[in-house]
């Protein structure tokens, strides 16, 4: 056993053994046969992909445009696997149910020592759902930006709560503070609530909070004592939970996140296949992309598929196919689960005019003035609906990637700009997309080199997959000292090629 003592006295307690007395055993890291670790779920390797609403746990059980039933009917059809999402922080509205209970003396503000047991039903409701689907669950305890950007509908906030002595030092820019020993009690209390209520069912990760320090302080030695907490209820439970925390990759905290010994995944946010293949080779854990951006390199932009770029709304051809290339280059990289958005909309995120509107109000102050009824983004674009199912057809086609080693620039004397490979002995799958950060591509037919192969010399068959259209053909190839000469077909901004 490990010690460490922090600022405020706070003995932190580590164990220095990795395996747990019992495990659920449905979702877990694990590295057999001398292969790097990978996520597994229920004995399979995980590829938890797909939009969702990242406030689907937030309004329980519907509320906000938020409907997880829905959803999860909708998901089942096109096979996303991945939630992302956390309780509330702040108060909503019924028929969604608070976290906390209202304050018997006073009912317009909430008593931060009683948790809502209603809350935590629906919440253990909706994770086994999931989880019946097969669906994985990244479950963050906090959303940091709610104390950035809702701190006036915030539980923490003084004016909503009849407790000081925990709302001390709970603020902006705190909160994820050691400053308050009662309240970093309460904080506990609440992560052990939301690990009784959703461990056992086993198909959920948890996150200690989303984008730490966007509206929170992003203090260490409280990332240590909950995680210690965490860990110490495992060892009580006889449990073992799988814990990760998202500082953007690494945005405010540098590696702390990354290299933590005892987080177990790895959170990056960039969608650039090189920060997770080269942090999975440094680091060796499994690596999630919490949200969907495509960055331009050359131009040092990046694309947020959020607001009015959501791509459940959004359906500019251009954009869609930049949304398509990041699930498919997330899945050359190996990262485990991949989430994009699906959040609910309003007429003002939907509509030019009332966009306008709205951020015209919101500078003069009418901003509450002007608002809009909010509805599901889901089921809005069939376009993504469409390039997402031709993904998993062609992910589900080429089976179990482990024990494939990941590769770049694999494919020359072609103009494509970049190619990645994952490739053992015996099967490679190959990608080719346009430059990230753009669309609109054409490329004609013409001749390639494929190089670097670890295939044995011989004949084998190649799949071409067009993933814009689903469109696919096979021929024959023969490879020689680990490379393949070949005339690829036309192609608009990228290609899939499945050789075994």
């Amino acid at each position: 056993m490990v010690l460490k003592l922090v600022g405020t006295g706070i003995l932190v307690l580590f164990s220095i053994f990795a395996t747990p007395l019992v495990t659920y055993g449905q979702l877990t890291v694990t590295s057999e046969s001398g292969n790097p670790p990978i996520l597994t779920f229920k004995g399979k390797p995980v590829r938890a992909y797909g939009p969702s609403p990242q406030h689907i746990l937030t309004y329980l059980p519907r509320g906000n445009g938020e409907d997880y039933a829905d959803w999860l009917d909708w998901a089942v059809r096109f096979g996303y696997g991945n939630v992302r999402s956390y309780p509330p922080s702040i108060v909503v509205n019924p028929p969604a149910i608070n976290l906390f209970e209202r304050a018997s003396v006073n009912p317009d503000k909430f008593n931060l020592n009683q948790f809502n047991d209603a809350y935590f039903r629906e919440l253990r409701k909706a994770c086994r759902q999931f989880e019946r689907a097969g669906i994985v669950v990244h479950l963050q305890f906090w959303q940091s930006v709610h104390w950035k950007k809702k701190w006036t509908e915030n539980y923490y906030n003084p004016l909503n709560n009849v407790n000081p002595e925990i709302a001390a030092h709970a603020g902006p820019q705190e909160f994820s503070t050691i400053a308050n020993p009662l309240l970093l009690k309460h904080q506990i209390a609440y992560v052990h609530r939301v690990i009784d209520a959703t461990a056992d069912i086993g198909n959920v990760f948890y996150d200690i909070m989303n984008e730490i320090g966007n509206g929170t302080a992003a203090n260490r030695e409280w990332v240590d004592v909950i995680i210690s907490a965490i860990r110490q209820k495992e060892k009580e439970d006889g449990i073992r939970v799988l814990l990760t925390l998202n500082d953007e990759g690494g945005r405010r905290m540098g590696d702390f996140s990354i290299a933590h010994p005892h987080l177990d995944l790895i959170i990056k946010d960039s969608g650039r296949y090189s920060d997770h293949v080269e942090t999975f080779r440094q680091f060796g854990k499994p690596t999630v992309s919490v949200r969907n951006i495509d960055f331009n390199a050359a131009k040092k932009q990046r694309l947020y598929f959020y607001g009015s770029n959501n791509l459940e709304i959004n359906k500019d051809s251009l954009l869609q196919t930049r949304g398509r290339k990041y699930w498919w280059r997330m899945y050359m990289a190996r990262v485990a689960a991949a989430a994009g958005y699906a959040d609910s909309v309003s007429i003002a995120d939907t509509e030019w005019v009332p966009r306008l509107a709205s951020k015209l109000s919101g500078l003069i102050g009418w901003s509450d003035s002007l608002t809009h009824q909010r509805k599901a983004a889901y089921r809005l674009n069939t376009l993504a609906e469409t390039h997402f199912k031709h993904f998993n057809t062609f992910v589900e086609d080429a089976g179990d990637p482990t024990g494939l080693r990941p590769a770049q620039r694999v494919v020359i004397d072609h103009p494509v700009a970049n190619s990645y490979c994952l490739h053992n002995d015996a099967r490679a799958i190959i990608y080719l997309e346009s430059p990230n950060g753009e669309a609109g591509h054409h490329y004609p037919p013409g001749h390639a080199t494929i190089q670097g192969l670890s295939l044995h010399d011989g004949v084998y068959n190649m799949r071409v997959y067009q993933p814009d259209s689903g469109q696919q053909s096979n021929v024959k190839v023969d490879v020689h000292q680990g490379r393949i000469s070949i005339r690829l077909p036309a192609f608009r901004d990228d290609l899939a090629l499945l050789i075994h």
